[in-house]
């Protein structure tokens, strides 16, 4: 299985997906769609099933520009933020309950942890080129509170930063935090169409995925 930037495909491995010089594996996108499968029930009906695939494929579109965009910025995740990440997700559960959980999902460990590792690598790469580039003006501060008067924040108001200690002098870092993310998904899908237009997405499925992704 091959997901980053690879020198050879096994012959009996097909491509489904290329960006530059990274590619998805159909037998990749097979392991990932069983993990995603996880979260449904066991009883999945074929509509179900049809729709995962698609929302899958269209997510590995995605995953496979951005490591692309990784791979030509030079960014890597290290083996020691790949631990500490784990270590980190490991809190969460009591003692041995981690990998029950992964066994009863029939997740292997090897694949969660280079699931998790894309992850991470994704994430690095968001804030390297995307993130980076977003700033937040006083005008933006100013409309922000044109849309949400801080009289309406209270904890069972419908009010961004409601669950914020909110206190004078106003509490514009949670402010910042928020509208900077609104900028980032904003500008998320055309960062997506430029990298698309740069490395180019080369896409390989039977024809019933082709039509549901076209």
């Amino acid at each position: 299985m091959c997901f980053n930037s690879c020198g050879r495909v096994p012959k009996n491995d097909q491509v489904v997906i290329r960006a530059g010089k990274s590619v998805v594996t159909g037998e990749y996108l097979d392991q990932v769609i069983e993990i995603a499968k996880t979260s449904y029930p066991k009883n999945i009906t074929d509509h179900q099933l049809q729709q995962l695939r698609k929302k899958v494929i269209t997510e590995l579109m995605e995953e496979v520009l951005i490591i692309e965009r990784a791979r030509e910025l030079g960014l890597l995740v290290s083996k020691d933020e790949l631990d500490l990440a784990i270590t980190n997700i490991r809190k969460d559960y009591p003692e041995k309950t981690f990998e029950t959980m992964l066994l009863e999902q029939a997740i292997p460990y090897h694949l969660w942890k280079e699931r998790l590792q894309k992850q991470l690598l994704i994430e690095k790469t968001i804030e390297q080129d995307l993130q980076k580039n977003i700033s937040v003006s006083q005008a933006d501060i100013d409309a922000f509170y044109q849309r949400y008067p801080k009289q309406s924040i209270a904890p069972l108001a419908d009010h961004p930063l409601k669950n914020e200690a909110y206190k004078i002098p106003e509490n514009n870092s949670g402010i910042i935090t928020f509208i900077r993310k609104e900028k980032i998904e904003d500008t998320y899908p055309r960062w997506i169409k430029e990298l698309k237009e740069r490395y180019g997405l080369y896409l390989s499925f039977d024809k019933q995925d082709r039509n549901n992704n076209t």
